[in-house]
C-alpha cells in the first residue's frame, strides 16, 4: 500500500517538475499539463460544490415558483419561466472541471 501511493506521489512530482528547455512551445504544454493536474484534483471539489449549489438553488426557487404562481401578477409567467431559467442554467451541465482555455 505505501509502495503504491509513493509510486502516485513521485507520478504527480515528475508531472510538477520544471522543463528542461525553456521555449513557447515548452511554456505552453506545462502549462496545458498545470490545467490537467488542477483539473484532475479539483474535480470533487466541483462537484460537491455545484451540487450543494443546485440543491440550494432549487430549494429556494420551488416555493418562491408556488408562491408566484398563485399571485395575479401580470408578469407571473416570464418570473416562473425565468426562475426555471436560473436552476437549469445552475444545475445543467458538467460536474466536472475543465482546464482553464488559454
Amino acid at each position: 500500500m505505501r509502495l503504491l501511493a509513493m509510486a502516485l506521489a513521485m507520478g504527480l512530482l515528475a508531472g510538477c517538475a520544471e522543463p528542461v528547455h525553456e521555449s513557447s512551445r515548452s511554456v505552453a504544454n506545462d502549462t496545458t499539463g498545470g490545467g490537467i493536474a488542477l483539473a484532475i484534483v479539483g474535480t470533487p471539489f466541483y462537484a460537491v460544490v455545484k451540487a450543494a449549489t443546485c440543491i440550494v438553488t432549487t430549494t429556494l426557487a420551488a416555493p418562491s415558483s408556488a408562491a408566484i404562481a398563485l399571485t395575479n401578477r401580470p408578469q407571473r409567467e416570464w418570473q416562473r419561466a425565468e426562475l426555471q431559467e436560473d436552476v437549469g442554467r445552475t444545475c445543467r451541465g458538467p460536474y466536472y472541471l475543465r482546464p482553464a482555455a488559454g
